[in-house]
Formats: structure tokens, C-alpha cells, sequence
């Protein structure tokens, strides 16, 4: 199949758009589906839109935590505001490894070749 997907905090409004958006993906295989008061309820009692999708159908909502969402090559994070950054920061971290920028391609951009717009004199 394709890249195994994870959403943590599906059981919101921004967490059921995104299964909503996963589901017609031809290249992503969704696999935890997580909620914090909502696990254990159907996916389908609190996205009655997801209802017939097979990804959806007699699955449950899973607690969010680093077990479940271990899995997944990919994280999608919809959870309440600073949760998701907290979550982040426990995650364990799988970026690439390769040669870092030298010093001097890290240091802030030179400002832009094109003019600034002034507005109209009034």
C-alpha cells in the first residue's frame, strides 16, 4: 500500500476534514486514528460523513499517545492548541541525516533585490 498515516485528535472538526482528505488519497494507508475524551467511541458516531468508507467503518478511536501513534511514517497532529507541539517534542526524532549547511548558509537572508512599494502620496 502506500505511506501509513496517523492522525492524532481526529475526533475534532480539523481532524475529521483531514480523514476526510486522507481517505481519497490513492497513496496513503491511514492507520491510528486517535482522540483524547472520544477513544474507544466509533469513528463513525462522531463523523457520521466517514460512514461507509472501509478505513472507517467498525473502527474505534484510539487514545492518543506515543504507542499508537508509533507506527506511522507520517503524523498529522489536529489536537487542541499547544498539545500538538507537546506531543511533538516527545515524538522521537527520524529526520535524514546528512551533511549540515556551513555557518554561513544558516545566518539570516540577505534582504530582498526587489524595491519596496511605497503607497500613492496622499
Amino acid at each position: 500500500m502506500g505511506i501509513r498515516v496517523a492522525v492524532a485528535g481526529a475526533s475534532g472538526y480539523a481532524g475529521g476534514e483531514l480523514l476526510r482528505l486522507l481517505a481519497g488519497h490513492p497513496d496513503l494507508e491511514i492507520g491510528a486514528v486517535t482522540a483524547g475524551t472520544s477513544a474507544g467511541k466509533p469513528i463513525t458516531a462522531i463523523h457520521p460523513n466517514l460512514t461507509g468508507h472501509p478505513a472507517f467503518d467498525g473502527r474505534d478511536f484510539q487514545p492518543t499517545d506515543l504507542g499508537t501513534l508509533g507506527n506511522a511514517e507520517l503524523i498529522f497532529m489536529a489536537l487542541p492548541h499547544g498539545e500538538s507541539a507537546a506531543l511533538a517534542r516527545e515524538l522521537p526524532d527520524s529526520r535524514p541525516r546528512g551533511p549540515r549547511p556551513p555557518p554561513a548558509a544558516m545566518q539570516r537572508r540577505p534582504s530582498s533585490p526587489w524595491p519596496r512599494c511605497s503607497a500613492p502620496a496622499s
